[in-house]
């Protein structure tokens, strides 16, 4: 994970209880949907993908899915650790938790990089102009036209990008795409199967007023990618 480093403290905190039980749930929540799919077990899916791109990726996302989670009782996990650690934690590093817990997920398109310097994202969920992410490592392996999931987070006068990045194929992506800007367009019927793949309570008014944002946010990165040949 690119940011593990910021992240340290936090996922110490994450191995306490209610955190552990929770992650845990959450982790499931973005694998066990590709073991139903493919018919693989958890740790055939950790087997062939190695490890390190199992935790750079589908690791990684599933930990920055939790820091987002607001739950029942209202708690966070970010809004706790700072609340009892942030004074271990420099100014720098509190910025960036507080920027990953609200962010959300998105796709974007790479353009005009600068090899360990920058590059611009285009947000296809949501539109808009590229935006300039100052970044270094993920210059390394991102190139012109890819695509990937991932959260842009403003920290200070820097836009960046978090630890976890899924790289999608072309197809993939639109497919993704086209079928987030539909979600208006479903029936009650299809509403009520998101909702019930999402996890959430029912309310197709809800799902059918949801901005860009909040369907991205409804989204996991898909590590389907990650198995294809």
């Amino acid at each position: 994970m690119a940011r593990k480093h910021l992240l340290e403290g936090l996922m110490k905190w994450a191995t306490r209880e209610p955190w552990r039980d929770l992650f845990e749930a959450i982790l499931e929540d973005h694998v066990l949907p590709a073991c139903d799919e493919t018919g693989l077990e958890a740790d055939e899916i950790v087997s062939i993908l190695g490890e390190d791109l199992f935790m750079s990726a589908v690791w990684a996302s599933a930990f920055e899915d939790l820091l987002t989670r607001e739950f029942e009782d209202g708690s966070n996990i970010v809004d706790d650790y700072l609340k009892r650690r942030g004074w271990k934690e420099t100014a720098s590093v509190r910025t960036y938790l507080a920027a990953l817990r609200n962010s959300v997920v998105s796709l974007y398109e790479v353009s005009d990089v600068v090899p360990e310097t920058s590059f611009r994202a285009r947000d296809l969920v949501r539109g808009g102009e590229p935006v300039l992410i100052s970044e270094r490592s993920a210059t390394r392996t991102l190139k012109q036209w890819h695509r990937f999931a991932g959260r842009v987070v403003q920290v200070g006068q820097q836009t960046q990008i978090s630890g976890a990045v899924l790289l999608y194929e072309y197809e993939t992506s639109q497919d993704l795409v086209k079928g987030l800007h539909s979600i208006g367009n479903l029936t009650r019927k299809e509403k009520k199967e998101l909702a019930k793949a999402i996890g959430d309570d029912f309310d197709a008014d809800v799902i059918a007023n949801l901005s860009e944002t909040e369907k991205a946010a409804c989204g996991k990165l898909d590590i389907h990618d990650l198995l294809a040949p």
